[in-house]
């Protein structure tokens, strides 16, 4: 081959790769002809991967039962047991269900830190709304959504402090986009002047901040999480929010396994989906080697059309 050929074909090489490529990708329709295509086969495309784990974790709804089946009836199953078991509560509610995207711990490192979905994609978004639940001194979480996710405004609720933590009240510029306000979240509205500490539901103070949807919402209320939800699944045929991240306390009677097996259906079949858990080794710890009952779970919602997963539709 002359040098003269072989210049010739090196120039053409690339436009012959070029050329292979725009052939093989319209035989793909990767670029569908305009916005509103592309946007339909995006969300054909995220309706049937989110079908397809809804499928899966339907399976480890099957190994739950097997697993009841086998140590059961469920009055007589043991959250925690002592000696002679080999699992705990927490095995019986995996978080089975995927997050599609990144999944990031937020917040300091230890207890105060939470698990979220997606906060680049939330970052994106020129306004969110954030409900935390249970403030205590530790306001580091809030802060770092704040920091992370410019457009989120941080609504915060808790009657045992009087403002957030330093992170925020020490910080001009996170202030400004956090409210905060010394009630509690309860089953039902408790706010006259003669009720201490004032309580409200979840609907009343979405109602009062003129909000219709949260992105992000935490909650940590030191056991009162069992009747605040089932008040919260009676009051909403949609739940108005798109993530959950929940400490749970599986103290007195709500540690009862078939009282819990039926608090966690009633979440399951509003469309929460646990996609991460942590227990709270901390609170074992401190207590010196006592049960592990306190756990931190993140759910997102698969249902609603504002979430970070498309509505579930069958």
């Amino acid at each position: 081959m002359g040098l003269r050929t072989r210049h010739l074909l090196l120039l053409l090489l690339p436009l012959i790769c070029l050329t292979f490529v725009l052939l093989f990708t319209a035989s793909l329709d990767v670029f569908p002809k305009d916005n509103n295509t592309r946007a339909s086969q995006t969300l054909e495309r995220a309706g049937a991967w989110l079908r397809q784990e809804e499928e899966s974790y339907r399976n480890t709804l099957w190994e739950r039962v097997e697993m009841i089946k086998k140590l059961g009836p469920p009055r007589n199953i043991e959250s925690f047991p002592l000696k002679d078991k080999v699992y705990t509560l927490w095995d019986f509610f995996t978080p089975a269900f995927q997050c599609p995207y990144r999944v990031s711990r937020i917040g300091r490192r230890g207890d105060g830190g939470k698990w979220v979905c997606g906060i680049e994609e939330i970052a994106k978004k020129d306004k969110c709304i954030v409900y935390s639940f249970g403030v205590s001194r530790d306001s580091s979480f809030e802060a770092a959504v704040l920091n992370l996710a410019p457009g989120c405004e941080v609504w915060g609720y808790d009657y045992n402090v009087g403002m957030w933590g330093p992170e925020i009240y020490l910080n001009k510029t996170l202030s400004q986009r956090a409210y905060f306000f010394p009630y509690g979240l309860g089953p039902q509205d408790h706010h006259k002047k003669s009720e201490a500490p004032k309580m409200y539901t979840l609907q009343s103070i979405m109602g009062l901040n003129g909000h219709a949807h949260i992105d992000i919402l935490k909650i940590d209320i030191e056991e009162d999480e069992f009747e605040v939800f089932r008040a919260i699944t009676d009051s909403f045929d949609t739940l108005p929010f798109s993530q959950l991240q929940l400490e749970v306390h599986a103290w007195n009677e709500h540690g009862y396994f078939p009282y819990f097996l039926d608090w966690w259906d009633m979440l399951e079949r509003a469309g929460l989906r646990p996609f991460w858990f942590e227990p709270n080794l901390v609170h074992v710890n401190l207590q010196r080697g006592k049960r592990p009952d306190v756990a931190e779970y993140s759910f997102l919602n698969i249902r609603g059309s504002r979430g970070l997963v498309p509505e579930l539709r069958f």
